[in-house]
């Protein structure tokens, strides 16, 4: 299990420790801001990166072709890119990934006990849950996939 950091006592942060997460697709677009996202946040902090069997055992700088306009987290930098589909110690993952193996992969870690945390034009369906129609509803989309997948809240879309 992961050691949990605790954040420093001069921020604003409402949480004393920041919980580990993994971010998947890490080296694409969407991944990239995802990591820029995580570099300060008050409560979480990038712990894994995952991407492509490309990328895998590269560290995230070799990896990674940074295209946002800020520097690449230092954090980040050195932190070995492991594969997708690996055995993770986060337990809280946001993806990035492409539709094309979103779909197959976050299943895979939502089957491990994993809650993936999708932006949701990576995947607008699931199942048969629209998440287009159900943006206003936002808890009902959650309640549904419970009931479709009989886990609550495997997928969290990024509305």
């Amino acid at each position: 299990m992961t050691q949990v950091e605790t954040a420093p006592s001069n921020t604003l942060a409402p949480r004393r420790e920041r919980i580990p997460v993994a971010v998947l697709g890490a080296t694409g677009a969407v991944g990239q801001r995802f990591v820029q996202m995580l570099e300060a946040h008050p409560w979480f902090r990038l712990h894994e990166v995952v991407a492509s069997e490309r990328s895998a055992g590269k560290t995230y700088r070799e990896a990674a072709d940074w295209r946002l306009g800020t520097q690449m987290p230092r954090d980040a930098e050195s932190m070995s890119v492991k594969e997708l589909g690996a055995e993770l110690e986060s337990r809280l993952l946001f993806s990035g990934l492409d539709s094309s193996v979103a779909g197959e992969a976050e299943d895979l870690y939502a089957n491990r006990g994993g809650i993936v945390v999708h932006a949701i034009a990576q995947r607008a369906i699931v199942a048969d849950v629209d998440f287009d129609s159900l943006l206003p509803y936002k808890l009902g989309a959650v309640i549904r996939q419970q009931e479709v997948f009989g886990r609550l809240a495997d997928w969290i879309p990024c509305l």
